[in-house]
């Protein structure tokens, strides 16, 4: 693709050895030789850097200026490259630099052009193939290309036995069914693929064994009764084994409760506003809480039982260990040095007092000293 300077001269990457663009200033110097000459090495030049696609506008330029139609210019635009265009499209652009020209040869090869283009343009030739609009290939679910998958890495090896079972009827053995459904990586949902499958041959085998149909028991009239009763057994044997494969691999849908805001849990939350020395919005989330009932005289830790931590609904806390969340009255003359305590959480288990489990209640009376 050629490379046009800011003036719209060809750029000449090797002018040492093309030279540059030529120009037809100076032709009204030059003898009919000359003009050959340079017209002869304007051709090698514009050879050397330039397509068709580079020069159709020089070509559009020129029909414009000799009295074109609009359809023919539009022809030769839409399909320019592919009529032949390259050679006329230099004698065009050199014309316009200036060159005097009166050859037949150009007029004569832009009509054929024309022609050309009209006849691509009547049976509705694209300008662009990048541009043919190909039909889309049929859209395959993700459920169907499972079941592809299933019946060409587990149903097709299931044929093969039937077929082998079928010739040789005293040898039906179970196919290792887990090992092709783990080797193919099925997951879960795609053993009902083969449940089905497996199904259908249990069913007509049944009918025949115990002849409730008659179109089954003439079509496994090759099998004794006993080969019949042995084909069941194992094909049941191989549903049973795509069903404990099929249980191993179900994933748990885990469900995550929804948090709500830390305001909105504490909303309704009764608690002693004036003492507290933290702010209730602080509880959700805490790992540890300790709060201490005035009225009662109760100390109540609340430990989280995950790492969540706690949680708040109405007016009572929630998600706490039952275990090692608990409470103690405290004697009436230790209140002060008991809640002066540095880290009541660490030094919970050397205080002294009865120990009881807590209910998560809290009201007007719990002042929150510590949730972190």
């Amino acid at each position: 693709m050629a490379v046009f300077t800011r003036t719209g001269e060809v750029k000449a990457e090797d002018a040492k050895y093309t030279g540059t663009e030529p120009t037809w200033d100076d032709v009204s110097l030059l003898s009919p030789e000359e003009v050959e000459k340079k017209f002869s090495s304007a051709l090698g030049f514009y050879a050397y850097y330039t397509s068709a696609k580079d020069l159709i506008p020089d070509l559009i330029l020129y029909m414009t200026n000799n009295g074109y139609t609009k359809d023919d210019i539009k022809l030769i635009k839409k399909y320019g490259e592919k009529v032949g265009v390259t050679t006329i499209s230099k004698i065009a652009r050199m014309i316009n630099r200036g060159m005097p020209y009166a050859n037949p040869y150009l007029k004569d090869n832009i009509a054929t052009c024309i022609s050309k283009a009209r006849s691509l343009n009547f049976v509705g030739v694209e300008e662009d193939p990048a541009l043919v609009k190909k039909p889309k290939a049929p859209v395959v679910s993700p459920m169907k290309r499972l079941e592809q998958k299933v019946d060409a890495e587990v149903i097709s090896h299931i044929d093969y036995a039937l077929d082998d079972w079928t010739e040789d009827t005293k040898n039906i053995a179970s196919l290792h069914i887990t090992t092709l459904l783990a080797g193919a990586n099925i997951p879960a949902k795609g053993c009902q693929f083969v449940h089905n499958y497996l199904d259908r041959y249990i069913g007509e085998a049944k009918e025949a064994y115990e002849q409730t149909c008659e179109q089954m028991v003439e079509g496994y009239s090759f099998l004794t009764k006993r080969e019949l009763n042995k084909w069941i057994k194992t094909l049941e044997k191989m549903k049973a084994d795509v069903s404990k494969y099929e249980k191993a691999n179900k994933k748990a849908i885990v469900r995550t409760k929804k948090v709500k805001p830390a305001g909105l849990q504490v909303r309704d939350l009764n608690y002693d506003k004036e003492n507290s020395d933290v702010s209730p919005t602080k509880i959700p989330g805490a790992i540890h809480v300790v709060l201490f009932n005035q009225k009662t005289r109760k100390l109540q830790k609340y430990s989280a039982l995950t790492r969540n931590g706690l949680s708040v609904k109405g007016t009572s806390i929630k998600d706490f260990d039952k275990d090692k969340s608990q409470q103690f009255t405290v004697r009436a003359n230790q209140v002060e040095s008991v809640l002066a305590t540095k880290d009541l959480v660490k030094s919970w288990d050397k205080l002294k007092g009865n120990k009881q489990p807590v209910n998560g209640r809290v009201n007007e009376h719990c002042r929150i000293i510590i949730a972190k």
